[in-house]
C-alpha cells in the first residue's frame, strides 16, 4: 500500500454528494488505484483502512483525500510502471500518478 505524500482537498462542491472515483487507466492497473478518504479517519485508524472508489462530500461540501496504490489482491510480479489517470467527480478534476515497484 502506497499513498501520496500530498493531501488533496476539494471544497464548493454539494454539501453530501457522492464523488465516483475512476481511473481511466483501470483496464491495465488491474484497479490497484483508489483513494484513502481522509475524512472517514479517525485517531485510531491505521492508513489506508479507508480505501475508497466513491467519496462523500461533507456536511460543509469539502472531500479531503490521498491518492492510493494498493496491490495487496494482485501483487505485482517483477518490476512495473503503473500510469494512473484519475478522475473525481464530475466536472474537470484530474490527477496523474505514476508508480514504480521494483
Amino acid at each position: 500500500l502506497l499513498l501520496s505524500k500530498e493531501t488533496f482537498t476539494i471544497d464548493n462542491i454539494s454539501p453530501a454528494n457522492l464523488l465516483d472515483i475512476v481511473d481511466l487507466n483501470k483496464m491495465s492497473n488491474g484497479g490497484r488505484f483508489r483513494l484513502a478518504n481522509l475524512q472517514s479517519r479517525n485517531e485510531s485508524s491505521k492508513q489506508g483502512e479507508h480505501l475508497v472508489s466513491k467519496i462523500p462530500s461533507s456536511e460543509f461540501g469539502v472531500v479531503q483525500f490521498k491518492l492510493a496504490f494498493d496491490d495487496r489482491e494482485k501483487p505485482t510480479e517483477g518490476e512495473q510502471t503503473y500510469h494512473a489517470k484519475i478522475k473525481v467527480g464530475n466536472e474537470s478534476v484530474y490527477f496523474k500518478w505514476d508508480v514504480e515497484v521494483k
